[in-house]
């Protein structure tokens, strides 16, 4: 990844160091003025396909994540090799919370993306928690292959033709001249003026929200003027009182005039600054307002303010410092759900580290340096080891120090190393997957690690002797898995999230001993679902009876997957009856519940699409193009789901 973090090092002090460059290509008259002047807001689709084929590969990822933002999305561009295979994530929260992970792949009019990217890119919707869609964007083509896995996979593809007519739509024509380094086209007078227009008004709301800053900026922060006014009356009474014999008239006069007008004023100013901020801190302050005005009061009135003003400072100073440490933890808890960033130094290089397990004294972290992944062992504060490796997707520690390190190999296939080393660095364990690994544990004389697909299997090492068994993952991959004791046994518990209960636990031979009533009540309704209509219709009533307990997502898709399937078996018996017509509904409505999950708007799409056919076999043009109609609304804040009959349907009825 060292490459890649200098490329865009350079990158970033090109740009800022490129100023005479630009000029003397905004004076050139070259091909590439009039390149730029063709890529205006009326630049043809091909070309502007041709110019994205000559982007440069990394500023093609930059670019994909600029598109996707000018369309409402907070887009991040991947730097960690450990998110092999993920270039853009790309999150938006309106008018629900959808994130999408987008591989772009810049390409030349001779190459095209086949079906083995496809089906590899496709698992990482698995492979991380809460993703919704996996997007692939090229700047030219996909086999039939591809296309046809990728709708079977939910993936979806962008090809160079669909991406240049995004740039059309979203008006994106300078971000390809940018990225390319075109210059600006020429532009006639009448553009350039509307452009003015538009640049003034921008000014005005940047003014605007300027002085709504500085407002809110006074309001919020405590004023100190009047403060200052309240000392400096204070002291003017207490200077009265000590020089009143050494003073003439005339200075005893001014000095009386002014600690008997300043302070009484500066205590109403004050604290009526601090009431606007809604600051009760001075309840009473018509007391202290009275009494800072009776010139034999007005030194203890002053002195108790100030203190009790002392004070107000000191908690408001408080409050902004935890609202911001506040701020920095969730900020950097966001960065990848983990605990703080710790610093270690190892072989003279220091370690940006977060730690991934803990047992009796021992720590393994995850360390980055420059660009470079370690697994650093640390014992009582002290590095006692390090394991070099590629990035550490995994890693965990044992109370005996035996380190458990899943090594996500950064080839470009789902590919990983699993490594276990002693507290002597002795390399105990080495197995190499051809497929990503989700998660490993250790715990004294065993490791185990578990691998997403296509492998998706667990297998469990016993550390002394290097033997291995394996079991398949029951129900799909499992992405947390940890040691445990069941009746004096070592078990190892499975999980399909990190912060989930097991599923089921394996003894040391790989043995299912123990399953959960979460996963014997799905292995009933499996049952249930393969048992003909008289299944299915015990396995909606129960589940049914469950969501009115529960009223959850998963059980609500539950629900509807039940009720799809009892409809489809109704109508191969008898038809589109009404008790048909109803699963139909109820399958809608629970997938409509699940939404904003990706599962529940593609229930709803496909429940809209057949409910579509049956009006059109009918003639019933209207009720037909009003359930697709529904499906392009969602459409709309999802982008995947019409299928090309669906628009040719849309077409034809409207």
């Amino acid at each position: 990844m060292a490459y890649r973090e200098i490329y865009r090092f350079l990158r970033e002090m090109s740009e800022k160091g490129d100023d005479k460059e630009k000029q003397r290509r905004k004076r050139g008259g070259n091909v590439e003025a009039s390149v730029s002047e063709r890529l205006g807001d009326t630049a043809e689709l091909a070309e502007v396909k041709s110019l994205l084929q000559q982007m440069d590969s990394y500023d093609f990822e930059y670019f994909v994540a600029d598109l996707w933002a000018r369309m409402g999305w907070e887009t991040a561009v991947s730097s960690e090799s450990a998110d092999k295979g993920i270039d853009v994530t790309a999150v938006r929260s309106t008018p629900y919370r959808t994130k999408a992970l987008i591989q772009a792949k810049r390409y030349g009019p001779n190459t095209t993306v086949g079906s083995p990217d496809v089906q590899q890119y496709a698992s990482l919707k698995q492979q991380r928690q809460g993703v919704d869609k996996v997007v692939i964007v090229t700047t030219n083509e996909f086999t039939g292959q591809a296309r046809e896995l990728a709708g079977s996979l939910n993936v979806k593809l962008v090809n160079g033709d669909e991406l240049a007519a995004m740039v059309d739509q979203l008006d994106a024509h300078d971000l390809v001249r940018d990225y390319l380094g075109l210059p600006e086209p020429e532009r006639d007078e009448e553009t350039v003026g509307d452009e003015e227009e538009e640049v003034g008004a921008a000014k005005k709301d940047e003014t605007a929200a300027t002085e709504e800053s500085e407002a809110y900026f006074e309001a919020s922060v405590p004023p100190k003027v009047w403060k200052w006014g309240v000392a400096a009356g204070t002291v003017g009474w207490i200077a009265l009182f000590a020089l009143v014999e050494r003073l003439s008239d005339t200075s005893i006069a001014l000095l009386f005039l002014f600690s008997w007008l300043v302070l009484p004023l500066s205590v109403y100013m004050d604290t009526k600054l601090l009431r606007e901020q809604k600051d009760d801190s001075f309840r009473y302050r018509w007391a202290y307002i009275a009494g800072s005005a009776v010139w034999f009061l007005s030194i203890l009135v002053g002195v108790a303010y100030l203190w009790r003003r002392r004070s107000v400072d000191a908690e408001t100073a408080e409050a902004l410092d935890g609202e911001e440490g506040e701020e920095r933890r969730e900020s950097d808890g966001e960065e990848d759900g983990s605990q703080a960033d710790e610093k270690f130094v190892y072989d003279g290089t220091e370690y940006v580290c977060t730690e991934e397990g803990a047992a009796d004294g021992w720590t393994v972290y995850r360390g980055r340096s420059e660009g470079d992944e370690t697994a650093l062992v640390v014992r009582d504060d002290e590095t006692v080891l390090s394991q070099d490796v590629e990035s550490v997707v995994a890693a965990d520690v044992s109370s005996e120090g035996v380190t458990a390190v899943a090594d996500g190999l950064d080839d470009g296939v789902p590919s990983g190393r699993f490594v276990v080393v002693d507290a002597g660095n002795e390399r105990l364990v080495t197995h190499l997957f051809n497929s990503d690994i989700a998660d490993c544990a250790v715990t004294d004389g065993y490791a185990a690690v578990s691998t997403l697909s296509p492998d998706d299997t667990t297998y469990v090492f016993d550390t002394e002797s290097g033997e291995v068994a394996e079991q398949p993952n029951i129900r799909g991959e499992k992405k947390s898995i940890r040691f445990d004791e069941a009746g004096g046994e070592t078990v190892v518990g499975l999980s399909e999230e990190r912060d989930d209960e097991p599923l089921y636990y394996l003894d040391m031979d790989g043995e299912v001993v123990r399953k959960s009533d979460r996963l014997r009540r799905r292995e009933r309704l499996d049952e249930l679902l393969e048992g003909g209509r008289d299944g299915l219709e015990e396995a909606v009533e129960e589940l049914r009876e469950r969501h009115e307990e529960r009223e959850d997502v998963e059980t609500a898709l539950e629900l509807a997957d039940a009720c799809l399937a009892l409809a489809d078996e109704v109508k191969e018996g008898e038809g589109v009856t009404d008790e048909c017509w109803d699963y139909l509904e109820e399958a809608k409505e629970s997938y409509y519940e699940a939404i904003p999950r990706y599962d529940g708007r593609q229930g709803v799409a496909e429940v809209l699409r057949r409910q579509a056919e049956y009006y059109v076999r009918r003639n019933a043009d209207e009720a037909a193009l009003s359930r697709l109609r529904e499906i392009e609304e969602l459409e709309e804040n999802d982008g995947e789901l019409l299928t090309e009959e669906d628009r040719r349907r849309i077409e034809r009825l409207s």
